[in-house]
């Protein structure tokens, strides 16, 4: 299972995103997802709050496991084996472990199931847990469904159940699916106008966008059952070996094709019962949101205060001074360098002009010695990443260019930060008038998903290279094509303005 939580805010609503929407009312107001993206990130972990707090998580798990298996249980009427030990009942062939980390998955696995029969296992990757960006019971029981048909099916006949299948048993099972519901129309604005994102089928390649739909399906199948309850009489066919069909079939007494058609319908109406009342709940929430930005020169006093009282203070270009003296990244404690990296957001967000240039400063400093660095985890890409929107904000391109490729180098681990890395960096190098070289990277391999963004970025460097007349008006062209598939009025306007100001014609 995946994270969904998104961990690289930015990447949900970037600094830029959220100015636009604050500084149009309308918008704001209209705007129903969480403004998530907008709070601070993670703080460092000294080791001795990532041993604490990780004998938390690990405990919580532990009930989590004997609860979930105990429902699992109870709705298959299959017992797993225990053995006991000091006392103690454990499962047997169910071995667990958290570890600190990238793991083979990068930050957008946030746990692994593998194995069969009496061999299986779970690996938990910890500093999720640890900073809240993964939650224990809904994640815990996600992966202990798969460890419980990956026990009671041998390998070969779980490794056959479609992607679509194994996933979406386990959102569902586990009790996900408002919370993924939740996620979807809180990524994204266009979101709650466009279903593409959630709704593209069943089968073919599956991301972590899709785990909605796939959970949504077995919902449908309550439905479609001619006497209800149409999915558990389902996973009872798979889970003895049943192929995934034939027990939708069998079941609903649909071909699979005509089940495609019927999930595909339900999951819209579902969608759109769900939209209005994610709105209604959150859009409270956001106009807090929204009016306690007039408050963050309240907490922006706090951290300073903080400084002040362990003899650190700021002036006005952001340089960090410990008792009169610029200071050195080795003064800092564990509570100094929180405080300074929850000022650096405050300002990023909310700050003037002369604001974003002290957070520049701030997060230059704390990343300029690696210990440092180390010492904010698997945090300091973000702040990298963060570091180079900085400079992109204050169109010092160059810098943002030389920022965004370090974490496009380092992030091989993390998908999303890598992927997100590698589109500014095309649209850096268009800034420059670097067109060629950004046109190749764009259109190439790199760029394996190309947003709104990309796609508009691509037509305005075949605009900027091209020869003749008749190429250039077909850039037009294809501007406008693009332009017109954006789901958001607001965005429609930003895009036809950049287009203006990066080649000279009014669209």
């Amino acid at each position: 299972m995946g994270n969904t939580k998104k961990r690289v805010r930015l990447s949900i609503l970037s600094a830029a995103t959220v100015v636009v929407l604050l500084n149009n009312s309308s918008v704001a107001t209209a705007f129903t997802g969480k403004l998530n993206s907008i709070g601070f990130y993670p703080a460092p972990l000294d080791i001795t709050r990532v041993t604490e707090r990780s004998q938390v998580v690990e405990a919580r798990f532990e009930q989590v496991k004997l609860n979930c298996i105990a429902l699992l249980e109870a709705r298959f009427s299959k017992k797993w084996p225990t053995t006991v030990v000091n006392s103690t009942s454990l499962l047997q062939g169910l071995a667990t472990g958290f570890h600190l980390g990238v793991n083979s998955g990068g930050l957008n696995e946030v746990a692994s199931t593998s194995g069969a029969g009496n061999n299986i296992s779970i690996d938990f990757q910890l500093e999720l847990f640890l900073d809240g960006a993964a939650n224990v019971e809904t994640t815990g029981c996600h992966e202990i469904v798969h460890a419980y048909f990956r026990r009671y099916m041998n390998s070969a006949r779980y490794s056959d159940l479609p992607k679509w299948a194994r996933e979406g048993m386990a959102v569902y099972l586990s009790d996900q699916t408002q919370e993924k519901l939740q996620q979807f129309f809180s990524a994204k604005l266009e979101n709650f106008v466009d279903y593409s994102r959630a709704l593209n089928g069943l089968e073919g390649p599956h991301t972590l966008n899709d785990y909605l739909e796939d959970a949504l399906a077995f919902e449908s199948m309550n439905q479609l059952a001619p006497e209800g309850d149409g999915a558990q009489k389902v996973l009872e066919k798979v889970l003895v070996g049943v192929s995934i069909e034939q027990a939708i079939e069998s079941t609903l007494h649909l071909s699979f094709d005509e089940f495609k058609i019927k999930a595909t319908e339900y999951s819209r109406a579902r969608l759109e019962l769900a939209k209005s009342q994610v709105g209604v709940r959150f859009l409270a929430a956001v106009q807090d949101q929204v009016s306690g930005l007039g408050r963050w020169s309240d907490a922006k006093a706090k951290y300073l205060a903080e400084l002040n009282t362990r003899g650190f203070s700021l002036d006005e270009s952001g340089t960090v001074f410990k008792e009169k003296q610029p200071a050195t990244t080795d003064q800092l404690s564990f509570a100094a360098a929180s405080a300074l990296r929850n000022l650096s957001t405050l300002m990023a967000f909310t700050g003037q002009k002369s604001e974003k240039m002290q957070a520049i400063k701030i997060v230059e400093f704390l990343l300029s010695d690696s210990r440092t660095a180390s010492f904010f985890g698997g945090a300091a890409s973000l702040m990298r990443y963060e570091l180079a929107g900085l400079y992109r904000a204050l169109a010092q391109y160059n810098a943002a260019l030389h920022s965004y490729s370090r974490v496009y180098g380092e992030s091989v681990g993390q998908p999303q930060l890598r992927a997100v890395s590698g589109k500014w960096i095309g649209q850096s190098l268009m800034e420059l008038g670097q067109n060629t070289a950004a046109l190749e990277w764009l259109s190439s391999e790199r760029i394996q998903n190309r947003d709104e963004e990309t796609k508009f970025w691509i037509v305005v460097l075949e605009y900027r290279l091209a020869e003749t007349a008749e190429d250039k008006e077909s850039a037009i062209a294809e501007a406008k094509h693009v332009i017109d598939e954006v789901a958001v009025s607001w965005k429609k306007d930003l895009f036809k303005g950049e287009f203006t100001r990066l080649t000279g014609v009014l669209l």
